[in-house]
């Protein structure tokens, strides 16, 4: 149900009931993208067993910042970490090249 008055997902950013809550999930509406501050996620199905359905899935990965790195994840000049990624950008003036890591820009000097 949409307003998750029967069954609903609950997930918590940590490791018990006491944990902040990160939200309450339910519909068909898949939610955005959530990410916990550590990694412990707390986890709780609630349902009135009256309707049986599909259920949920959910899948989970290991974030790395990969800018952190000391070869800034390969960027000539800006790293910038995404969520289970990143991309690499350019100063000012300047603009990524088909490699998508160097930056190329105008040499010439005011």
């Amino acid at each position: 149900h949409d307003n998750c008055a029967y069954d609903y997902l609950e997930l918590r950013d940590g490791d018990s009931e006491n944990s902040p809550l990160l939200g309450r999930f339910c519909g068909y509406a898949k939610p955005d993208d959530i990410k916990s501050s550590s990694n412990q996620l707390w986890m709780k199905f609630v349902s009135d067993g009256s309707v049986n359905k599909a259920g949920f899935a959910a899948n989970f990965f290991k974030e790395i910042d990969e800018c952190s790195r000391p070869d800034n994840g390969h960027c000539e000049q800006r790293c910038v970490n995404t969520l289970g990624s990143y991309h690499c950008g350019c100063d000012p003036g300047y603009e990524l090249t088909p490699d998508r890591r160097s930056c190329a820009g105008d040499t010439k000097t005011c």
